[in-house]
């Protein structure tokens, strides 16, 4: 049985490889059951007991997360299962002393932003079934010590690549399982983004409930995302559903089959899924489409219309609810000014007001040395703007004039603390009062 906590950056492995650790074994454990030399058995060679400490799961944490276990760690976190106060459970990673709250921020917040796109877009059942999120990031105490925390659905699982090899489901599930495929990352596309990372391990199953979800959005960008190679969906697409069908090599997607004889691939593979499925005339033409666009590396993946064929539909499962979130709740009813707070707090909460930051104010030079901003409003955009890159060292310049100003996500904030001379001359981003999102920017407090 496999664990994963399906974050940003990198799906973390919980599992036992040489000694697999079943979840049910594992959740019903005394609490002083010592699973180390089971962790030991793991690839990170950072894992030692320190984690069964209890300053690795202090009692705020368990009292918001029932019935925690340790089960791995890694260089920067402790990682438990818990039972989920949503429903199901939930990965947590309990934060070492070098781990960084700001970068598990702001992957939370990728998430989240996709998780409400989806309700956006029309589809949040959809990733409820087949996109785990975050569900939050923070700090708790613990004997003075301030110790942080990522916690995100946990998903028990297994690599798609395993199937035919480890497992070998029947016909019917075969099925299910490409229509899951399909429907997942139509579900992603919908929402305007491209997972760009669909390898074997990053399409995960249940052997045995055939769920499927997909893990590991760290390179998830806008459509169309990567167009080519592994990386484009369209090509996932092909590859997986060619798997799931029990099509030869000369039928499936591989990176190193040239664009020369990639169509005769295709060709392959259209006569293998009509012979082992016969999905129907529309799936097939619709199969037609996605299947040009991979080869001619198109912008555009047409996983829609392969979603909205009989084939699909009829293989999917019943809808469940797997992975449930409290940011998106009631976000069916929300009207345009709080789906404008909610895009604001996704982008802008992490930022500082700058009239809330210790240097933003200098002291002239003249006979009367009045206090004024360090950015002047001035022209729009020119000597003021809405956003600032700040610096917390006295008398250091700072970067006036529109660092982050909104534009309604058409183009890339820039990121302060990526300014500067070599070596780092902003502390980040803050918002002036003319920034729409300064009514969701944090009051701060500084050292």
């Amino acid at each position: 049985m496999l664990f994963r906590f399906a974050s940003v950056g990198a799906a973390a492995l919980i599992a036992v490889d040489a000694a697999r650790l079943d979840i049910a074994e594992l959740m019903a454990a005394g609490e002083n059951t010592d699973f180390t030399a089971h962790l030991a058995l793991q690839e990170n060679a950072t894992i030692n007991k320190n984690c069964f400490n209890e300053r690795f799961w202090p009692p705020a944490l368990a009292k918001k997360y029932k019935n925690g276990k340790m089960v791995g760690s890694g260089a920067t976190a402790c990682v438990a299962i818990a039972d989920s106060p949503l429903g199901g459970k939930v990965a947590i990673k309990i934060g070492k002393k070098n781990s960084n709250l700001k970068e598990w921020t702001i992957e939370c917040e990728k998430l989240k932003r996709i998780r409400m796109n989806s309700c956006k877009h029309g589809v949040l059942a959809l990733h409820e079934q087949y996109i785990p999120t975050c569900l939050g990031v923070g700090q708790v105490t613990y004997k003075g010590q301030k110790v942080n925390y990522y916690a995100m659905h946990a998903a028990e699982v297994e690599g798609i690549s395993q199937l035919g090899r480890s497992w070998d489901p029947n016909k019917k599930v075969r099925k299910m399982i490409a229509a899951q495929v399909v429907g997942s990352i139509y579900a992603m596309h919908k929402s305007g983004y491209a997972h760009n990372d669909l390898h074997g391990n990053n399409i995960v199953v249940s052997p045995n409930s055939h769920a499927l979800q997909l893990i590991d959005l760290g390179d998830a960008a806008n459509v169309p995302g990567w167009i080519k190679d592994y990386k484009r969906d369209g090509n996932a697409v092909w590859r997986w559903l060619a798997i799931a069908a029990g099509c030869e090599d000369n039928a499936q997607w591989h990176s190193h089959v040239t664009r020369k004889n990639l169509p005769a691939q295709a060709e392959n593979f259209k006569k293998c899924i009509a012979a082992a499925w016969n999905p129907g005339a529309d799936f097939m033409t619709a199969l037609d489409t996605v299947l040009t666009a991979d080869v001619k590396n198109q912008r555009k993946h047409h996983v829609e219309e392969l979603y909205n064929t009989k084939f699909i539909k009829n293989n999917m499962p019943p809808v469940k609810k797997l992975f449930p979130s409290d940011h998106t709740k009631g976000c069916e009813k929300w009207d345009a000014f709080t789906w404008e707070t909610k895009d604001l707090e996704a982008e802008f909460s992490h930022h500082y007001k700058c009239d809330h930051i210790p240097t933003y104010q200098q002291v002239g030079t003249g006979k009367k040395k009045k206090s004024t901003p360090q950015c002047l409003r001035g022209r729009p955009h020119k000597s003021g703007g809405q956003g600032h890159c700040f610096t917390l060292k006295a008398g250091q310049a700072w970067g006036c004039a529109g660092a982050i100003d909104w534009d309604g996500f058409k183009a890339g904030n820039k990121p302060c603390n990526e300014m500067g001379f070599p070596g780092g001359m902003y502390d980040g981003g803050c918002l002036t009062a003319e920034h729409p999102g300064y009514r969701v920017a944090k009051d701060g407090s500084f050292p």
